[in-house]
């Protein structure tokens, strides 16, 4: 079994080198470094869907939206958080109109090989 040794030089030019290191234990410093952040992140979020989706998001219980769950495309819909739902083909054609031409990539093929219409063995 290989086993990496952990060298992590710490000098005090580099105060913040071992700032949550994996393997190392958690510190009550950077742990709260770490929950600040990550609120003053959430506190942005919240910012710019509200300004974003203004009065469509209406009445809906900010506690509920912005808790970290997920949802439906559908129950998005009705929290305001999306206009609607549709697949990517039929949001294209109502913006660029009927001559849109999809190309669906397959998995394992070459995507410049599908969009030329070649028979490629990727490797």
């Amino acid at each position: 079994m290989i086993s990496p040794d952990h060298h992590l030089y710490h000098h005090s030019y580099f105060f913040n080198k071992a700032f949550i290191d994996p393997f190392s234990p958690l510190n009550e410093r950077d742990v709260k470094v770490m929950e600040t952040t990550m609120g003053e992140i959430h506190e942005h979020f919240k910012d710019h869907v509200r300004q974003s989706r203004g009065d469509r998001i209406g009445a809906t219980d900010e506690s509920e939206l912005f808790s970290g769950a997920f949802w439906t495309g559908h129950r998005a819909v009705e929290l305001g958080l999306a206009d609607g739902v549709k697949t990517a083909h039929a949001h294209l054609r109502q913006e660029f109109g009927d001559r849109v031409r999809t190309v669906w990539l397959r998995p394992g093929e070459s995507p410049l090989a599908q969009l030329m219409g070649a028979e490629v063995e990727c490797l």
